[in-house]
């Protein structure tokens, strides 16, 4: 299955107003008063979907995106990999906050994920992506998971993970150990620019790392999604400790 979902958000009036909006299964989109949803609209994703996400947030409006449930990654039966392509535009002054629910990568797949992010010097990004490492029980299939941010044409991050086949030695002690969930929290803040953050220790397997440019990252390996979410959570607070951003976890 291909697909190809677009949103745009731009400021009229002193609201954020979404003037368009197309998507397609399986990545559907639904706007609601708590914002912009992504709704699984068919199974998966399974292995050979093609699915591309582009959202652009314009000068000045705030768009916050989340998403009703966590994301099962499966097997196809043509053994192909699965793909989802996000790339995402931040206009000045603008906000994005991007919220979903983990990926599941159940046994067998073979998945990949890959993440553009462009933003204005002058916008606020949250940013939060995890990775559960199979279901209950059972090992992950392969997968990767690329992020590439630049903040006013800049690159400030850029990371992969990486699980399975493709890696060996990536369950490692040196690399994921007998983590089964893992995952990023990205704040891009032009008030970094001015005062940026100090490094900080969440936990045995979390902590804070400032960035090269107005940003800084929380970064963790935990032993379910529970415990990851909270450290991610203690990773937004001390990120956004002096602007007290308001936003639901």
């Amino acid at each position: 299955m291909r697909s190809s979902s677009h949103v745009v958000a731009e400021l009229a009036g002193g609201i954020t107003r979404l003037t368009h909006l197309r998507s397609e299964a399986p990545v559907l989109l639904k706007r609601t008063p708590q914002g912009l949803y992504l709704i699984g609209g068919a199974a998966g994703p399974l292995g050979g979907d093609d699915a591309r996400l582009r959202v652009e947030v314009g000068p000045g409006a705030r768009l916050d995106v989340h998403s009703t449930a966590a994301t099962l990654a499966l097997p196809g039966c043509s053994g192909g990999a699965s793909r989802l392509r996000i790339e995402v535009a931040v206009a000045e002054g603008a906000e994005l906050r991007w919220l979903t629910e983990p990926t599941i990568l159940a046994k067998g797949c073979n998945h990949r994920i890959r993440t553009r992010l462009d933003t204005d010097e002058t916008a606020l990004v949250i940013w939060r992506e995890e990775l559960i490492l199979g279901r209950h029980g059972e090992r992950p299939g392969s997968a990767s998971s690329r992020m590439d941010c630049c903040v006013g044409g800049k690159p400030v991050y850029r990371s992969e993970q990486i699980v399975g086949d493709e890696s060996p030695g990536w369950d490692g002690p040196a690399v994921f150990g007998d983590a089964k969930a893992a995952g990023n929290l990205l704040v891009v803040d032009p008030g970094m620019a001015t005062k940026p953050i100090t490094p900080a220790i969440l936990g045995d397997t979390a902590a804070i790392m400032p960035l090269a440019g107005p940003a800084g990252l929380a970064t963790a390996l935990a032993g379910n999604s529970i415990m990851l979410r909270d450290y991610l959570n203690d990773g937004l607070r001390h990120l956004t400790s002096e602007r007290r951003t308001q936003l639901s976890a």
